[in-house]
């Protein structure tokens, strides 16, 4: 992922990098095609009065990389941002992991196998983000230990 290397210029990550060769050594097999919305999350999408989406919002990331990429990064920023990983209850009305990724299945006719890969993917791009938002803002940098602990990697530096 050029992510990677662009992000690592300046400063060596070893976290990323090893995040990088581990879902390397993990390809999927299920990858399926489509447009990559790139930012699939509660906060882009417009709804009118009657809850109907009217539009999806932030292009930033387009790619087409299919559409497990999509579901994956919805997944991660639910739980990151409106439920129990960011140290809420689940949000009322949104459906749960298993919920979604049946509702998923059920509209798309898309298998989800590996989807366990798409979501390490997508937390590797989201640290990826961290280092670059907080070069921006001039905050702290990341520690990246939830990717680390997700992906179960051991550094050695």
């Amino acid at each position: 992922m050029r992510f990677v290397a662009w992000i690592s210029r300046d400063r060596r990550w070893p976290v990323l990098e090893a995040a990088l060769k581990h879902l390397r050594e993990r390809w999927p097999k299920n990858q399926p095609a489509g447009l990559v919305w790139g930012d699939a999350r509660l906060g882009n999408i417009m709804f009118d009065d009657d809850f109907e989406v009217v539009a999806v919002m932030d292009w930033e990331q387009p790619s087409l990389g299919g559409a497990l990429n999509d579901l994956a990064w919805w997944l991660f920023l639910s739980d990151a941002m409106h439920s129990t990983g960011s140290g809420r209850p689940h949000l009322e009305g949104m459906g749960t992991r298993a919920e979604t990724i049946q509702l998923w299945r059920d509209v798309t006719g898309v298998s989800t196998d590996d989807l366990d890969w798409y979501e390490d993917f997508t937390a590797l791009k989201i640290s990826c983000l961290s280092v670059s938002t907080a070069a921006i803002k001039g905050a702290p940098m990341p520690d990246h230990a939830r990717l680390a602990r997700r992906l179960n990697l051991h550094l050695d530096d």
